[in-house]
Order: structure tokens, then sequence, then C-alpha cells
């Protein structure tokens, strides 16, 4: 059997930004994009990746006052400079 091999790229500036899912935006801002060290399932910190370090991303959704209009202007996905619409993660949350 075969396995479909998947890259995610996380984009980071003070957080994680958005995540493209091979080559494709996946989830930006102001879904909150989390990542879990596998091996200590402690959360891990931008700050405190390391190169091979094996992750879980979990995806959050973010508060309806960040997904409305004035929300999106502020923290949305062009402030992650990516250019394209915010699409929640998880829709109706």
């Amino acid at each position: 059997m075969i396995s479909k091999l998947w890259y995610l790229l996380i984009t980071v500036k003070n957080e994680n930004m958005a995540a493209f899912l091979n080559e494709e935006v996946h989830v930006t801002i102001p879904d909150l994009i989390c990542c879990i060290n596998t091996r200590t399932g402690t959360p891990v910190t931008n700050s405190n990746y390391e190169l091979g370090m094996q992750v879980v991303v979990v995806i959050l959704p973010a508060p309806k006052e960040f997904t409305g209009p004035k929300g999106l202007e502020i923290f949305g996905p062009r402030y992650a400079g990516v250019d394209a619409p915010y699409r929640a993660a998880i829709p109706n949350c």
C-alpha cells in the first residue's frame, strides 16, 4: 500500500500565521494553528522548534470577534501576507 505524503508549511511572525498544505492555503489567522511535540505531548512555541522535530498540528477556531469584517481587516489573512480570503477552518463555529 502506498501512502500519500502531505507537506505542511507553517509561516511564522510572532505566532503561526498561515499553514499551506501541499502548497495551497489550508488555514490562516485568525484561526489558531497550534503545534504539539509528538514525543513529549507538550506545546511547541515558535522559539523552541528544532529541525526534524515531529509535531501534530491542531487547528482551533478563532473567536467570533476576530472573524467579522473588522476583525479580519485587522488580523486576517492579509496581515499574514496571504492573498486569499479568510475561510474558517471549522465552519459554523
